[in-house]
Formats: C-alpha cells, structure tokens, sequence
C-alpha cells in the first residue's frame, strides 16, 4: 500500500486524537437537577433543574462565578430549599441572578438561608405564573439591582412572604412587579424590606395586594419613593405595628388604588403620599379620620393621642350612632 493510502486511512485517527486534546480540559459545567436532590457541600458550579416536579434543597452552599446559580427556567412545580445557614449566591463582577425562574409555572422557593446576587436579581421570576416565594425570619434575599424581578405583563399569580430581610444595594426597586397583575405580597412582623439605594423599595402594577406587619424602608432618604403605585386597582394595607419610611407614590394616570390604615385606635399618624396625581382612596379600618392627600390621622376630637380604650368606646358610640 503506498504511502498516499497510509495518509487517507490514518488522518481520522489523527483527528480525533486532536479533538481528544482540545476538548478534555477540566471545566465546570454545569449540573443537570433531574431528581430530588440535596446539595451538603461547598459548590461552586451552575446548577439547573431540569425535570418537573423536582426539588433542589441546599444545605451547603451554591456559589457561582456566573450569571444564573440556579436555573429553572420553563420547569413546572420546581422547588428550591435553601437552608439555615446555606447560601445560593452568584459572585464576582457582573453577574445575574441567584435563581431564575423564567417562564416557570407553580415555582417555589423557601428560604432561611441567604439568595444573593453581586448584579441585578436575586430571584428573576418573568414570565412565570403562580411562583411562591417565601422567605423566612432569619432568611436573607439581596441583590444590587432588582431583589425580586417579576413585572412583565404574562406574569400572573405571583406570591410574597417576608419575615426575614428582603433588600438591594442599588438602582430601580427592591421588589419589581409593576407590569405584572395579581400579585400578594405579605410582610410579617419583624420583616424588612428595604433599600440603600436610587430607587424604591416597591414598584406595584395593576391589581396588587401589599400587607404591611414589618418594616418598609427607603434607608436612601424619606423623600425618596417607598412604594410607588405604578397600574391601577391595587391596595396597600398597614397594619397596627408596621413603620413604613419613604413616600407613598400615585403614578399620574393611576386610578383605584386604596392605601388602607390599621394602626388601632386613637392612633396618630402621617404618611407622605409625595407628588403622583394619579386617582387613590384612603381608608382608616380602626374608626379614626383620616385626610386624603397626607394620609394623616386627626385624633380623637382636639387630641392627638388618647388612651386605646377611649378610642375603643369613641368607635363603637359612633358605629351606635350610625346604625
């Protein structure tokens, strides 16, 4: 056989060889998630899950160099458990989202643990419907752009529990979700969310539901934005106990929305509604009165704080009188 033969039969050996040599170097892939799964260790590659149905509980920690430490994207019912003292986070400059559950359906994350990201979102939730996010006290969820992104228009059905600390660092709002519709947001006594940033801690869209037991808070300046109602229809309630620092604001065009008052009775109160035109009610559901424009309290006849029980028995002479 000639030496022209020897070349056309050994050059595919020699490729591959080639290939073997290129494409061998170790490298950190990521993690395919098909089946409950628990993750004990220090890890530092992307994990994604990739079957339905699946949970992903961290007990260790995800950390990764990257953008998406952990991914879920079009899953439906993926669930993610981080922990008391694990952490899912992404490190280093420019990267995004802690977990992202984009397009996902009936998404849950429960976390006492710490979801972080260096740049935009901790939890990225566009596009999902019914997703659940709970995080617990002594849980932490913090991103330097937007902490929990969810304000595109197909998201729908959207849940918020917070007894922990919910917060960014940076720009925009530290719970976005002013496109999307539906949405409950719950934030329990001893919760805080909050920004030490440009922005505002809530950007809400149409037809929202915010519970305030905790704390809201514009740590950048009072005159800076701690809820802004960006859609129509939605309602903000406070309740006895919450501190809520920042501005109240009334996108111009907004009609519907009702900032609702409970701090008890013969309770005084002032909360800034800034400078939104947009159309809003007010409503005080412990009997005081209540001034449209300051969401201000005006006491008990002259006084501006009376004993609870006088205001107690003020209320239900009046609810006598009315009936």
């Amino acid at each position: 056989m000639s030496a022209t033969h020897y070349k056309n039969i050994l050059f595919p050996k020699t490729l591959f060889l080639v290939l073997v040599l290129v494409l061998s170097p170790s490298v950190a892939w990521g993690v395919d998630i098909t089946k409950d799964t628990t993750v004990s260790s220090d890890l530092t590659t992307q994990h994604i899950i990739t079957a339905d149905d699946t949970t992903l509980t961290v007990t260790g920690s995800i950390k990764y160099s990257g953008s998406q430490a952990v991914r879920a994207n079009s899953r439906t019912n993926p669930t993610v458990v981080v922990n008391s003292g694990a952490t899912i986070a992404t490190v280093g400059t420019g990267t995004d989202f802690g977990i992202n559950l984009t397009s996902s359906t009936g998404a849950t994350v429960t976390n006492s643990g710490t979801i972080s990201a260096v740049d935009q979102q901790a939890v990225r939730a566009t596009s999902s419907t019914n997703a659940t996010i709970t995080n617990n006290a002594g849980g932490v969820i913090s991103a330097a752009n937007n902490t929990i992104l969810a304000h595109n228009a197909s998201v729908s059905g959207l849940t918020i529990t917070n007894s922990g600390k919910i917060y960014n660092t940076g720009g925009e709002a530290t719970v976005r979700i002013e496109s999307s519709s539906a949405t409950t947001v719950t934030n329990n006594a001893g919760g805080e969310i909050y920004t030490t940033g440009s922005g505002q801690v809530f950007k809400l869209g149409d037809s929202h539901t915010l519970t305030n037991s905790g704390e809201i808070r514009n740590d950048t300046s009072t005159s800076n934005r701690a809820i802004w109602f960006f859609g129509d229809d939605s309602t903000v309630t406070l309740k006895e106990g919450s501190i809520l620092v920042g501005r109240l604001n009334f996108q111009a065009g907004t009609t519907g929305s009702t900032l609702k008052v409970e701090q008890g009775y013969g309770q005084s109160y002032f909360y800034d509604t800034g400078n939104g035109t947009g159309t809003y009610t007010v409503e005080d559901l412990s009997g005081n009165a209540i001034v449209k424009g300051s969401a201000a309290s005006v006491g008990q006849g002259a006084q501006e704080t009376v004993d609870e029980r006088l205001g107690l028995r003020t209320f239900n002479l009046r609810s006598a009188l009315t009936r």
